[in-house]
């Protein structure tokens, strides 16, 4: 049971009309709660990925709120990750002619 705080929460995924979120404390994952009414979750941040701060006591959550402007600053991260992944590295034997 996490401890009573505010999260950070990320939706890791929805299956079978339960949301799984994942709670991060200091970036890190810290336990995950399932939410089996999709309604509680705020309706901008039905998705997977999306990002929310919730507040949890004696293991319930209490509140949520969407965070678009933090999902939308990871997501531009992760995307910034993967191009630099997948440039092409330098021909080495151009460079050394």
């Amino acid at each position: 049971m996490p401890e009573d705080k505010t999260y950070t929460a990320t939706i890791d995924r929805i299956e079978d009309g339960i949301a799984v979120l994942l709670l991060e404390d200091r970036g890190e994952t810290v336990d995950e709660l399932h939410i089996h009414n999709l309604e509680r979750i705020p309706s901008a941040g039905r998705h997977g990925g999306a990002i929310l701060q919730v507040t949890v006591e004696e293991g319930n959550i209490v509140d949520m709120v969407y965070n678009a402007e933090t999902e939308q600053n990871r997501r531009k991260r992760v995307q910034e990750r993967f191009d630099n992944l997948s440039k092409r590295p330098p021909d080495t034997d151009s460079e050394t002619n």
